[in-house]
């Protein structure tokens, strides 16, 4: 299994890369960048949900580019694409393209886990979804992300929505 993603080149970069390896993650298509690692902090309401805050702004993760992406090699079969990296920029933009052109050739994989504290604006997340839809070939998604996507609506509303793929996960 491999990650690809930008990581710091600093102290806290640097140990979550060696955390990963530690882990057998393969990570020789993930830069390293300029900038310092986003914070994430998770707290548990009372009825044990979790909620998310993200500190990330011009954060090394969010600094993909199309010169960032990789050459796979043949044995990359399938890849997975999801959360708030889809959504802010130049990442989404990146990470979308680099879909696009490996649709066809592997299986594209999405989750949209939506977090409205990177990006509260709803409408940011349903055109991202929109796109992606047009790319994945299997899609999970929570009843949480939906309720925030499409209040209201059904599972088979939204995947009438132009959606090109024949697998569903719902969660």
């Amino acid at each position: 299994m491999g990650f690809f993603g930008g990581f710091s080149s600093g102290p806290m970069g640097q140990s979550l890369r060696a955390a990963l390896a530690g882990e057998g993650v393969e990570m020789r298509f993930s830069p390293d960048k300029a900038a310092l690692t986003t914070l994430s902090l998770v707290e548990l309401d009372a009825q044990g949900s979790p909620h998310y805050a993200f500190y990330g702004a011009g954060m090394a993760d969010r600094l993909l580019e199309p010169a960032d992406l990789p050459d796979l090699p043949a044995q990359v079969r399938a890849l997975h694409f999801g959360s708030f990296s889809l959504v802010v920029q130049p990442c989404g933009a990146t990470l979308l393209g680099f879909a696009r052109a490996q649709a066809g050739q592997r299986v594209i994989s999405y989750d949209p886990n939506v977090r409205p504290t990177v990006e509260p604006d709803m409408g940011v997340w349903r055109a991202s979804l929109a796109e992606w839809l047009l790319v994945a070939d299997m899609v999970k998604v929570s009843q949480e992300d939906l309720g925030l996507l499409y209040p209201g609506r059904t599972r088979w509303r939204w995947r009438a929505a132009g959606w090109r793929s024949a697998r569903l996960w719902w969660w």
